[in-house]
């Protein structure tokens, strides 16, 4: 659904747009599928699978003094990096 609604679009140049794939499977089909060219093209990141983006593991944090916007329903500071502030869409 993302994939349809940016494809032939590009994200602003002074936003980071990062995609986190639930798992090496999903990221496959993905892959697969194509969807990857497409969020390329708009400019976004294909990231590692996993939790690593929805608890600031590895390189996947969130610098500090910026904000996220993600689908984690973990939202209070900290939570996706040091002195990050991450929100989710109302549900």
């Amino acid at each position: 659904m993302v994939a349809e609604f940016v494809k032939g679009k590009k994200k602003a140049d002074d936003v980071t747009v990062w995609i986190v794939p639930g798992s090496k499977q999903v990221e496959a089909q993905a892959i697969e599928e194509g969807i990857d060219k497409i969020f390329e093209a708009a400019g976004f990141q294909l990231r590692q699978p996993g939790c690593s983006a929805c608890l600031a593991m590895n390189e996947d944090k969130i610098p500090a003094g910026k904000y996220c916007i993600a689908t984690s329903n973990r939202n209070f500071e900290g939570r996706q990096g040091p002195n990050a502030r991450t929100f989710w869409p109302a549900r």
